[in-house]
């Protein structure tokens, strides 16, 4: 579970900035820690200093469970909490960057919530495979348009033709990637015939 990409402009009215995110599922999760990446295109005196965590059950009640102090490196950066702890939403709170300026601006790379292995079971199994989730084609036999991971990975916008050229005797195969070029694993594979054209 993660979340990428914040900029703080300077100039703010309040300290303390909340991101809350809602975890993936309807069920709560045992939480463990969070990770954080400072890594961006901002100066290093405008990147993340000082924060804290508060996880909550409703969205509406939160509890604070951890506040650190990240370096100025370029990698994830870990911390964990002293015990686990059920939420469904995990908001954390930036106070100020490495110039320790709570109004100045203020930039995160990424952020992870880490949860045990043996809670992030799914109601419903994901499609890894879908763009929206960070699936794309990596290589393909044949260029088939543009548009890769649209056209082959879409059932709405999927095109159930492919045009070859004279000379052409390999099949057509493809090769996918997941998010971040992870890897995954995968419980079951279903080929969805697409519907032909009239």
């Amino acid at each position: 579970m993660e979340a990428r990409g914040f900029y703080l402009y300077s100039g703010r009215s309040k300290k303390d900035a909340n991101i809350t995110i809602q975890l993936l599922g309807t069920k709560a999760h045992a939480l463990v820690g969070i990770s954080l990446n400072l890594k961006g295109y901002a100066r290093t005196d405008k990147m993340l200093r000082s924060f804290s965590i508060h996880l909550s059950m409703d969205g509406k009640t939160y509890t604070k469970v951890i506040s650190g102090t990240l370096n100025v490196e370029d990698k994830e950066q870990f911390f964990s909490f002293s015990k686990s702890h059920h939420a469904r939403y995990a908001r954390l709170t930036l106070h100020d960057n490495q110039a320790q300026e709570p109004l100045g601006e203020i930039t995160l790379g990424q952020w992870k919530v880490l949860a045990k292995q043996e809670s992030m079971a799914l109601e419903k199994a994901l499609n890894i495979a879908n763009p929206l989730l960070g699936g794309h084609v990596v290589k393909s036999s044949y260029y088939l348009s543009p548009y890769w991971d649209r056209n082959i990975l879409t059932a709405k916008e999927e095109n159930p033709y492919i045009r070859t050229y004279k000379g052409d005797k390999e099949e057509l195969s493809f090769v996918l990637g997941f998010n971040h070029q992870r890897s995954a694993k995968i419980t079951a594979i279903e080929w969805v015939e697409s519907v032909k054209n009239s």
